[in-house]
């Protein structure tokens, strides 16, 4: 990233491929450094489902789906979505993902 003479955002965490997640003014990016550009700003976490979508985690601890264009698929109004076991996300296939809903 070139900052420039702002100051440079804050690295957190990689995700996969070309994404990772950094910190800036309080806002966690999505961002892609080979291509240098900012995915979303809206989240405060990221992790990937698959190549194309990603669990989105809002500041209200609620989490939704998105795509790499940061369109919204699953608005952020669930507890949880899909299930870990160990590293790995479980609970979805090509067409549904488990969420849970106010202890529903």
């Amino acid at each position: 990233i070139d900052c420039g003479y702002e100051t440079c955002p804050q690295y957190l965490k990689y995700l996969e491929e070309n994404y990772v997640i950094l910190k800036k003014d309080n806002k966690y990016l999505l961002y892609n450094y080979r291509t240098s550009n900012t995915i979303s700003d809206k989240y405060q976490n990221y992790e990937f489902i698959n190549n194309n979508y990603l669990i989105v985690t809002n500041s209200n601890n609620k989490k939704g789906i998105i795509n790499l264009k940061d369109k919204i698929i699953v608005n952020t109004i669930y507890d949880e979505i899909g299930y870990k076991e160990e590293d790995y996300l479980s609970g979805y296939n090509f067409k549904n993902i488990i969420v849970k809903k106010d202890e529903e």
